[in-house]
């Protein structure tokens, strides 16, 4: 009887290791459908981005200045991986044989690439990083539309982007510290046009205090400017953000030759004001976009970046 016991015991145990072998069979399947399930998505999200990207408006608007984004193969090195450091961001502009490259060949200071930024969608992330694209030439009037989310904001500021000499700037795209910021716009995107570079004859202006910027959230920022009719204005997510206070546009094109773009801090060898986060597109217009144009940029990035 003790017999017949013990080997039934015995039975239900190895009855139970089988068991426990179909369900971890049957857990790496689902994990695998899973992770497939995960890639076959995010692939399918690339591929719609990057039917957006080629059937934009971006190249039938005029005076495109320049123009880099992450989801098309030639972005980047066609080898770029997740984490990888960012040496050239490519510059796709079709209306021009010169490219604006934004390169970077000091490795302390490339920023990386991630493969699941913006909307899940690449992006090249910035840590006290930049990059930059030399002998760049704009007018008084341009357009500039930047998509971005900043993971946090430096006690001085965040540059997104400028114009420099390399010690002073003449374009300053920025986000106004959390506290202590100038003139009180805490939080606030600022644009600064300074002409001559490295005076104090400038204008600025500010988005309104209902959008400012918060850690971690997807913006699409436009900014165009007009001196014909002393006209600047901001859109936030397709939105007129414009402070009143700030619309003047009364300065001149940027003095000089051989200035440089760049992205990711105040100057080549100033770390004061880095931006910390992703940047996903920069759209440059040498000229003032009109409403219609404006519409445009901004709705297929909107979409392109699921920002409602």
């Amino acid at each position: 009887m003790n017999k017949n016991k013990n080997t039934n015991i015995s039975n239900n145990k190895a009855f139970s290791l089988i068991e426990l072998s179909i369900v971890i069979l049957i857990i790496g399947i689902l994990v695998a459908g899973v992770t497939s399930s995960s890639r076959l998505v995010k692939q399918m999200k690339l591929t719609s981005a990057r039917s957006l990207t080629i059937g934009s408006p971006i190249a039938s608007i005029s005076n495109l200045l320049l123009w880099t984004e992450t989801t098309l193969e030639s972005s980047f090195d066609k080898n770029i991986s997740n984490n990888d450091k960012v040496i050239i961001w490519n510059d796709i502009n079709p209306q021009s044989t010169y490219k604006s490259n934004f390169s970077q060949s000091n490795a302390t200071y490339q920023p990386q690439y991630v493969d699941s930024g913006i909307n899940g969608l690449p992006s090249v992330y910035f840590n006290n990083f930049n990059l930059l694209s030399p002998s760049f030439v704009i007018g008084a009037n341009y357009g500039i539309f930047i998509v971005f989310n900043s993971a946090g904001i430096n006690v001085n500021g965040s540059t997104i982007l400028n114009v420099t000499d390399g010690l002073n700037h003449g374009i300053n795209i920025e986000i106004q510290p959390s506290t202590g910021a100038y003139l009180g716009l805490n939080r606030r995107i600022r644009a600064l046009h300074r002409s001559p570079l490295g005076t104090s004859t400038e204008n600025d202006n500010y988005a309104n205090a209902t959008y400012a910027i918060q850690d971690n959230a997807n913006y699409v920022f436009a900014y165009t400017r007009n001196v014909n009719t002393n006209k600047s204005f901001f859109y936030i997510n397709g939105n007129n953000a414009n402070d009143p206070s700030f619309t003047g546009a009364t300065t001149q094109a940027l003095n000089g030759n051989n200035l440089t773009l760049m992205i990711g801090n105040l100057l080549p060898n100033n770390f004061a004001r880095p931006f910390v986060g992703k940047i996903s597109e920069i759209i440059i217009y040498d000229k003032a976009l009109n409403t219609e144009e404006l519409t445009a940029v901004n709705s297929y990035l909107l979409k392109k970046f699921n920002i409602k």
